[in-house]
């Protein structure tokens, strides 16, 4: 329902349902987590009406050069924004970019979803860069702590379990 309100351009509803969403699975569900700390800051003035159905952009549309070009201009306009720094992570072929991505997204104060899927991109450079323990490390503190969800602790776990097998 709070996806539909979302979708109706009723964002105090969304935002109502989004809450009622997370009472009811408090470890996460879907993307719950990320529309309520959006709709939550665009409430009280944090960030612009109308970001969250922006940054939605990003997943409704299929041309990949189209979402990092979505992910950039949030981050430009909206610096604050922590799910935009994690599209671009995300988005992004270049390692240096991903990096300083993730590292501006883990500073925003991110959701526990957006924050979680941050440390796991982490957790791959980390590895792709021989720094192996260290990003184990990572993982094994993300899936143990106690604000992670349920979501990404099966990311983690899955991600801990290839980077142990290489």
């Amino acid at each position: 329902m709070a996806y539909t309100y979302l979708l109706k351009g009723d964002f105090d509803n969304a935002l109502k349902f989004y809450k009622k969403t997370d009472e009811l699975a408090p470890k996460g569900f879907f993307t719950a987590k990320t529309a309520l700390y959006s709709l939550e800051g665009e409430q009280s003035g944090k960030f612009p009406k109308g970001l969250y159905a922006a940054y939605m952009q990003i997943e409704w549309t299929n041309d990949e050069n189209k979402k990092l070009e979505i992910a950039r201009m949030i981050t430009e306009k909206v610096p604050n924004f922590a799910p935009a720094w994690k599209e671009l992570a995300i988005l992004s072929n270049d390692k240096k970019e991903r990096l300083q991505a993730i590292e501006q997204g883990l500073s925003k104060q991110p959701d526990a979803d957006t924050k979680g899927i941050l440390i796991i991109n982490k957790a791959v450079i980390l590895n792709e860069d021989g720094k192996k323990e260290e990003a184990k490390q990572l993982l094994g503190n993300l899936i143990f702590s106690p604000d992670v969800t349920t979501g990404n602790i099966e990311l983690a776990k899955f991600t801990l379990k290839s980077i142990a097998e290489k």
